[in-house]
């Protein structure tokens, strides 16, 4: 039985209530106490002093208890919180290859596609989303790749499981914009075959 942080401050508030209230009821029985003439009345009157705070002592114990229970549930949550993050947490071999053409503003791309990067590494991930947030990041790291751009442009169209970016470079590799003042350049793209390691029927 799961108990909500509401309950429990109102179990927790309940034994603090009752905890004052035999305290006001000590403080009376101490001051009739005092007063008291009688041996049978100082007799009686020690004895429910003794028991209230016995009933004292013990609502401090079961209040202890409580919040150990509470603080192993707490735990408990934590843990299952943190197992359910690791079930949803998956792994993806990623093969990376950059491949480059010439580019004119005229003609368009020619002279033949070349490879000039491949690469295997891998990422764990929730979801496409956050798949392509983390290929972002690798690939900017490395590149000069905008993460936002990456994210906005990167399409899932081509294959199955993989993805694709492409844009303008110079020689160098820096990002530019093919124009008719600058209209030479190279059409950069940017492939990732991704392979779920885990025996489960993933795809984007």
């Amino acid at each position: 039985m799961t108990i909500t942080k509401q309950e429990r401050e109102i179990a927790l508030k309940d034994i603090k209530t009752i905890v004052a209230i035999t305290n006001d009821k000590i403080e009376v029985a101490t001051r009739h106490l005092n007063e008291a003439t009688s041996q049978d009345d100082i007799k009686i009157i020690s004895s429910m002093i003794a028991n209230y705070e016995n009933q004292i002592k013990e609502l401090q114990e079961r209040e202890a208890e409580l919040l150990e229970l509470f603080k192993t549930a707490d735990q408990i949550e934590v843990l299952k919180k943190e197992e359910e993050t690791k079930m949803t947490n998956l792994i993806a071999k990623v093969l990376f290859i950059k491949e480059v053409e010439q580019d004119n503003y005229e003609i368009g791309c020619h002279g033949g596609i070349s490879t000039i990067h491949d690469e295997s590494f891998t990422l764990e991930f929730t979801d496409k989303e956050h798949l392509i947030a983390q290929l972002a990041e690798w690939t900017a790291s490395r590149f000069d790749v905008s993460t936002e751009n990456f994210i906005e442009h990167t399409e899932n169209e081509c294959d199955n499981n993989r993805f694709d970016y492409a844009q303008a470079e110079d020689a160098d590799g820096n990002h530019i914009a093919i124009t008719p003042e600058n209209p030479d350049g190279y059409y950069a793209m940017y492939f990732y075959h991704i392979e779920v390691s885990q025996k489960v029927n993933y795809s984007f």
